[in-house]
């Protein structure tokens, strides 16, 4: 059976409070009405625009609110692994480049310890954490897809401007792990597919300071989502691999 929205029974969607991750959420939720999506945020109440979509989808929209550690992401697996729920579909939206302290590194001068320690926290060892926690609730015999949302500047070959050391480096790990996740589920004969996208330049909180001039399209969330789930859902897409948002493979 082919890897269809409509074949969807369960989807977790982390950082849902996000632009991307709530417009994901939201898509599937209309597009199926077979879909429950797992809800997760950080925050220590559910933001009003995750309550909107409760409202609306019921119990099809399944709120969760835990930290990011390895101890809490077991604790919540474990909750879905006792209500007997498989995952078809896990998205990975969370990801780190700025905050209200520090920018993206444009030289070597500009580094900090903690900043790159974050970046790389955030942007690789947390996808890796969520596949040891969650991978065992897909169905190794069903068509299934773990993802995350990468960045095209995390390409090491398509580097052309350096900078932005951390969200670069941390990105290009994440790419290394999404790699080595795939190697090990072909190992095991399931056909859960492992993509690492690219949404391109989208009007969030992460990209805001840096699209004012920039030469790219700039996508609303909607746009993104839209086309993050086209790559997912089209045959073409191969486990282990990088994509952009209009389903152009990309370099390592």
């Amino acid at each position: 059976m082919t890897l269809e929205v409509h074949n969807i029974k369960h989807a977790l969607i982390f950082g849902a409070n996000g632009g991307i991750g709530h417009a994901i959420s939201k898509e599937l939720l209309e597009k199926s009405n077979e879909v429950t999506v797992h809800l997760h945020h950080k925050r220590a109440e559910h933001p009003d625009h995750l309550l909107e979509l409760k409202q609306q989808f019921g119990k099809r929209a399944q709120l969760y609110s835990t930290e990011l550690s390895s101890h809490h992401l077991k604790e919540l697996s474990t909750t879905l692994i006792n209500e007997n729920i498989k995952l078809d579909l896990l998205v990975n939206t969370i990801g780190f480049l700025h905050d209200e302290i520090r920018s993206p590194e444009k030289s070597l001068r500009d580094i900090d310890e903690e900043h790159f320690a974050k970046s790389f926290f955030v942007n690789a060892t947390l996808t890796a954490l969520i596949a040891q926690h969650f991978l065992p609730l897909f169905d190794r015999k069903r068509e299934g897809a773990f993802v995350s949302i990468s960045a095209k500047v995390g390409s090491i070959s398509d580097n052309r401007m350096g900078g932005w050391y951390s969200y670069r480096a941390s990105k290009a790990a994440l790419n290394m792990i999404l790699k080595n996740i795939s190697i090990e589920l072909q190992r095991k004969k399931s056909l859960t597919k492992v993509l690492s996208i690219h949404p391109g330049t989208t009007d969030t909180y992460l990209s805001k300071p840096f699209t004012k001039n920039t030469p790219y399209k700039l996508h609303q969330p909607i746009e993104s989502a839209r086309n993050i789930l086209n790559v997912i859902f089209s045959n073409d897409s191969r486990s282990g691999s990088f994509y952009s948002w209009d389903g152009s493979e990309l370099p390592f």
